[in-house]
């Protein structure tokens, strides 16, 4: 399970034309490299997975050169196809691509079916503010958001109790931190304590229908299920101001130590042509 918050940006987000925070969760044993840039394209950013079978697929990846950036979550609680696909291409092609969300998805509707159920979001990075988009191969919709937006492990029309309550926290951080012109440090350390928020919001039924035997531990925003090994592992939050300059941060648990590693990443945005 895995939870992101976005705003588009503009004054009443301070003047930021993205402000992005998300959480991967994620079974500790499973291999994966920590943020940087990629060696195929060293104008994307993000981590990548290392399983066997499934080396360098991604799960949140950015292009500063092409101005975009992609999510993807997984849909627990769905049949999944017999010889599904690997999803970890999807958020790598289309930042590693030119081509719109409108045309990427259109191009990837035919085959959307054949992976496991998916919820992608993508954003392209505007003059004065981003573009959020939303494509489920679940009921194949295409949807684009404005202001504070939240996604996680379901349809946006059945959001789960913690993505509720998570995103009106992260909209208050947002204007709040606006309102009082906070520094972006100060911004940061608000949406890292939200990404460790580890409240369980419960009862959550939709939870408990799609992960019946683990619900109460995946209720909150910072998850961990240490009897399963399994929980969140990595956080990552995305800035971008008025001069188009990008902040990368991600903080990777280190497995099997109670530590977290720390990347930091700066990128200036290409001037659109």
């Amino acid at each position: 399970m895995c939870i992101l918050f976005a705003h588009s940006g503009g004054l009443l987000a301070g003047g930021y034309k993205l402000i992005f925070a998300s959480n991967r969760d994620e079974f500790f044993k499973r291999p994966a490299e920590s943020a940087a840039a990629w060696k195929e394209d060293a104008t994307v950013i993000g981590g990548r997975d290392m399983e066997k079978g499934r080396e360098g697929g991604t799960w949140l990846a950015a292009s500063p050169s092409r101005r975009r950036l992609a999510a993807l979550l997984n849909l627990p609680g769905v049949p999944v196809p017999e010889n599904a696909l690997g999803r970890g291409p999807i958020v790598s092609n289309f930042v590693l691509g030119n081509e719109t969300t409108e045309e990427y998805v259109s191009n990837f509707k035919d085959q959307g079916r054949e992976y496991g159920p998916f919820n992608l979001v993508t954003v392209h990075i505007l003059d004065d503010s981003s573009n959020i988009n939303f494509y489920s191969n679940f009921d194949c919709e295409l949807r684009s958001y404005d202001g504070a937006v939240a996604f996680s492990n379901s349809a946006p029309n059945k959001p789960l109790q913690k993505t509720t309550a998570g995103l009106e926290r992260f909209n208050e951080i947002v204007t709040q931190n606006a309102a009082t012109k906070a520094t972006k440090e100060q911004l940061v350390d608000e949406l890292l304590s939200l990404l460790k928020w580890d409240k369980l919001h419960l009862p959550d039924l939709e939870l408990e229908k799609r992960k019946p035997n683990a619900h109460d531990g995946l209720s909150a925003v910072f998850v961990n299920i240490p009897g399963a090994k399994y929980g969140t592992r990595t956080h990552t939050i995305i800035l971008v101001d008025g001069d188009d300059n990008l902040d990368f941060w991600e903080w990777t648990m280190i497995p099997g130590e109670a530590e977290w590693k720390l990347t930091h990443l700066k990128h200036k945005l290409q001037v659109n042509s």
